[in-house]
């Protein structure tokens, strides 16, 4: 046993190229080089096939001929399988249990770690101490926790009987029976179609039987054509960096990403607020009250005064700090290609963002006006102007705050690219890493704004890329 976990441990098989993930093939995987860290997918290398202890010699084993059989339930005289390993198979008896026992401690270590693998294994030892025949075991000996993964789908209101999928098998029971009733013919077929079903909630279980948490069906799940043309995987459960790009600016890649569905360019993240402002969702730069416009105006009378990049990085983040809205009450409004203006806390362009916003100015007021703007005056009422920066004047609110109409103060930019079981994933480019940020994992960064996207395609499954929907759904866990 010792000697197995030690062999488990030795060695890793790929090594993602893009976040330096390390991991064992597993004969199982569909897509053994697609990174379940990062979502990279990363090259087949010239070394990778073949490793292991327990492979076959390459003049008698298939690349993608990998497929272990475990046979049980005696009473049915069934071929039943304990693991699916790859898209073809042979059965490869011939190198006897070892052979399984390895494929699926390593698959499993991975995923549970040591102490649980030892476990698992430990309850096979004892099965296999029972064996009468050496390729067969017993149903009634086999333990039921040690099930890879089955899901439970509950009946509708007044079905007595909830059912069961498990290795491509159908089962059926009544609600507060332990036991299953393995399904066949027209009975399968119709539970089968329960699985497919809108709003139905499966629940799946992990190798030793713990219920995990509800999976959505694949009907609720939306992603933008933009992503799925560019392979980009991501997980709708937690932020995580799906990909690298040249751009190093967060509104010139969500141009990039929407351009060819109709976005007009952003200019800036601030200035984005403006461009199309008619598409605007929602803002909080409205109907600002007076002691926020005062704050603001002796904020502008400063940096006009010294129109110097970060010289107001504390007080320009203190106003949009205030304006952040509680992000579960954007959940209803975001879909799919929406751009969203956000708040990165880490920004070192708090001032820029302020000044060039009011301005409607790039470069600190001094550069071409690309929006809206100016939003402030001096006191006699003439609006601001380039030829004022660098000058100690008194500004107050202009006409157009007065009346309340604002301008974006956000340092960051990015898009919904999906939106899975009802949660927005904001997608947005840091410094040449794009983030993948589920709605309800929102830190460091917050959604301040929203403004209608271009009319992309929507894709669900199955009208779209089969290929990249099957790699979504292995690195996700979805099914």
């Amino acid at each position: 046993m010792k000697k197995l976990i030690r062999i488990i441990e030795k060695r890793k098989d790929v090594t993602c190229d893009n976040c330096g993930w390390s991991w064992d093939i597993e004969p199982d995987d569909k897509h053994p080089y697609l990174c379940h860290q990062c979502g990279h997918e990363n090259t087949k290398g010239k070394t990778d096939e073949g490793v292991g202890a327990y492979d076959a010699p390459s003049f008698e084993m298939k690349p993608d001929h990998v497929h272990f059989k475990h046979q049980y339930n005696e009473q049915n005289n069934d071929n039943r399988y304990l693991l699916q390993m790859g898209r073809k198979s042979i059965i490869l008896e011939q190198y006897g249990d070892e052979v399984e026992l390895f494929k699926l401690a390593s698959a499993y270590y991975k995923k549970n770690g040591k102490e649980m693998t030892v476990k698992v294994l430990e309850k096979i030892l004892h099965t296999l101490s029972k064996r009468d025949e050496p390729h067969r075991a017993k149903s009634q000996e086999f333990p039921p926790s040690l099930h890879l993964q089955e899901q439970v789908v509950q009946g509708k209101t007044g079905d007595p009987y909830e059912y069961k999928k498990e290795g491509g098998y159908y089962f059926a029971r009544k609600k507060g029976s332990n036991k299953w009733i393995l399904t066949r013919g027209s009975i399968a077929n119709a539970i089968s179609k329960k699985f497919n079903q809108k709003n139905t909630v499966i629940q799946q279980k992990d190798s030793l039987g713990n219920r995990k948490k509800s999976v959505v069906p694949n009907d609720f799940i939306q992603v933008s054509d933009t992503l799925i043309n560019k392979n980009i995987i991501f997980n709708p459960k937690k932020e995580t960096y799906p990909m690298k790009c040249g751009d190093k600016g967060c509104a010139r890649w969500v141009s990039d990403q929407l351009e060819g569905l109709g976005l007009q360019r952003q200019g800036n993240a601030w200035h984005s607020h403006n461009i199309d402002g008619g598409n605007i969702k929602y803002t909080p730069f409205k109907n600002l009250n007076d002691k926020l416009l005062q704050d603001m105006s002796n904020l502008f009378t400063k940096i006009n005064a010294n129109p110097t990049e970060k010289s107001q990085e504390g007080d320009a983040k203190k106003i949009i700090q205030q304006l952040i809205p509680n992000q579960s009450s954007l959940k209803n409004i975001l879909k799919v290609n929406d751009v969203v203006g956000l708040y990165w806390d880490t920004s070192d362009n708090f001032t820029r963002a302020f000044f060039e916003g009011a301005t409607g100015n790039v470069d600190m007021g001094k550069g071409i006006k690309v929006t809206n703007g100016p939003y402030f005056r001096d006191e006699k009422g003439k609006p601001w102007a380039p030829s004022d920066l660098g000058k100690k004047i008194k500004f107050v609110p202009g006409n157009s705050l007065k009346k309340g109409l604002g301008f974006g103060l956000n340092t960051h930019l990015g898009y919904v690219g999906a939106v899975v079981d009802g949660e927005p994933i904001i997608f947005h480019n840091v410094h040449g890493t794009v983030f993948s940020t589920p709605l309800n994992d929102m830190d460091k960064t917050k959604i301040v704004w929203v403004k209608k996207g271009p009319s992309g395609e929507v894709i669900t499954k199955g009208n779209y890329n089969p290929d990249w929907w099957e790699k979504f759904l292995d690195f996700t866990g979805l099914s």
